[in-house]
């Protein structure tokens, strides 16, 4: 989860950070597929709701199926939860836990992001590549 708020971190490494896109790209209430690497299937799910940005890896934790039933189509019918493409799946926002389907209890793999200057910002691309 990441909002536009300023946050002080130490420990930052702007060298592993990766700007993904624009807050401004993902209408509120929405979401959208990133790509890690052109030359590659690896991609997130992110999920806007306000100014907060909510990212997942793209993988079911049941089958590893990607989530997205279509381009940037990630939710169910009313937007109120992610859904998976495969089995129908259900997970909260806010947490990628699993509420209905095959995974139940499972929860999706969170991203580290942040936003920043309305960029929605990955922390360390490397760490995420790893989890492939």
């Amino acid at each position: 989860m990441a909002t536009d708020k300023p946050s002080v971190n130490p420990t930052r490494d702007p060298s592993r950070e990766r700007i993904l896109c624009r807050l401004a790209d993902i209408a509120d209430g929405g979401s959208k597929e990133m790509l890690l690497r052109e030359d590659s299937a690896f991609s997130l799910c992110l999920v806007r709701q306000k100014d907060t940005v909510y990212a997942y890896v793209n993988s079911c934790p049941h089958t590893g199926a990607p989530l997205n039933w279509g381009t940037d189509k990630f939710l169910d019918w009313d937007g109120a939860l992610i859904q998976c493409s495969f089995h129908g799946a259900l997970f909260r926002i806010h947490d990628g836990l699993c509420i209905w389907g095959p995974c139940l209890h499972q929860r999706l793999a969170a991203v580290p992001i942040v936003v920043r200057d309305g960029e929605i910002v990955l922390q360390d691309e490397d760490k995420i590549l790893a989890l492939r």
